[in-house]
C-alpha cells in the first residue's frame, strides 16, 4: 500500500522508513525527534523479590520538527499531535516511567504476568 519500508536511524532512533511515500508508514509519521526537558522526580529505588524498581518523571519535547509540518493546518483537530509537537518547547510533555534493573542497566518495565503493560519512552 505504502511501497516497500526500509528501517533507518534518526538521531539514534530508529524509524521505519518507506521510500515511495517518506512520511507515512506502520509506525505512524514522522515529526520529530523527542528529548528530555526536564526531569522532575526519581523514586527512591525499591528492591522487590530481588529487582529494583524506580519511577521517574519528566517533561519531554519534540526537536527536529521537519520542513513539511509548516505547511499542515495544524488547527485541525486530526493535526493536534503535530500542533502539540510545534508547541512542546514551551508546553512540553511529561510522563511517568517505571525502570527496573536488568543486568547493571535500568530499563522500561513492562509488567508481569498477565497484567503486561507495555510502556513506551516517549
Amino acid at each position: 500500500m505504502y511501497g516497500e519500508p526500509r528501517e533507518v536511524s534518526v538521531g539514534g532512533f530508529k524509524f521505519t522508513f518507506n521510500q515511495e511515500n517518506p512520511l507515512v508508514s506502520e509506525q505512524g509519521i514522522f515529526y520529530g525527534r523527542p528529548s528530555v526537558q526536564t526531569i522532575f522526580s526519581v523514586s527512591q529505588v525499591n528492591n522487590v523479590s530481588g529487582e529494583y524498581f524506580c519511577e521517574v518523571y519528566l517533561s519531554w519535547q519534540v526537536n527536529d520538527v521537519p520542513k513539511w509540518v509548516s505547511k499542515v493546518d495544524v488547527k485541525q483537530r486530526e493535526n493536534r499531535l503535530l500542533r502539540r509537537a510545534l508547541e512542546s518547547h514551551k508546553r512540553p510533555f511529561e510522563k511517568r516511567l517505571q525502570l527496573i534493573r536488568i543486568e547493571d542497566e535500568w530499563q522500561l518495565w513492562q509488567g508481569s504476568g498477565e497484567k503486561k503493560t507495555p510502556q513506551t519512552l516517549f
